[in-house]
């Protein structure tokens, strides 16, 4: 299963009749909002289809499209508001603002540069921790000194 298969997934969903269709306008709504302003449904419906004419744009899909942007792997944050002083309160116009994926935290004990090559040395093998070379012996220190470590702290 693709990422795509990710996205655009339920019981109508048919890969070889929807999937370049549904690829391409979440991608030019994407385009169209990653500039973060708030719009309303209408307003992405009206300046997708004067870009983009002679498509449509239902916004009950864009609505759809919004949605998956935010399902993994894409991630994309999304807010919600009402839009203020437009037909009175509650008159239920809601306005969105498309944001990009929230940076994820380091996981790792060591963050890779860059530019490091992780071109493979006779006799050694990749860890499991990002191209770095394992000769078997890593790890074993490394929970030797916290042990060691751990053991200073509690006297």
């Amino acid at each position: 299963m693709n990422s795509q298969e990710k996205i655009f997934a339920g019981a109508g969903y048919d890969p070889r009749s929807d999937g370049k269709r549904l690829s391409l306008q979440i991608e030019r709504i994407r385009r169209l909002c990653a500039d973060g302003d708030w719009r309303t449904l209408r307003e992405i419906r009206s300046a997708l289809e004067t870009k983009y004419s002679p498509a449509t744009f239902p916004e009950s899909s864009i609505s759809s499209q919004l949605r998956n942007l935010r399902k993994s792997p894409l991630s994309y944050r999304l807010d919600k508001r009402r839009r203020a002083g437009v037909r009175g309160a509650g008159s239920g116009i809601w306005q969105y603002r498309l944001l990009p994926p929230e940076q994820r935290p380091q996981l790792a004990l060591f963050v890779e540069p860059a530019e490091k090559k992780t071109d493979r040395v006779p006799g050694r093998t990749p860890s499991c921790s990002a191209g770095e070379f394992d000769d078997g012996t890593g790890r074993e220190l490394f929970f030797r000194e916290a042990r060691r470590l751990v053991s200073m702290a509690s006297k």
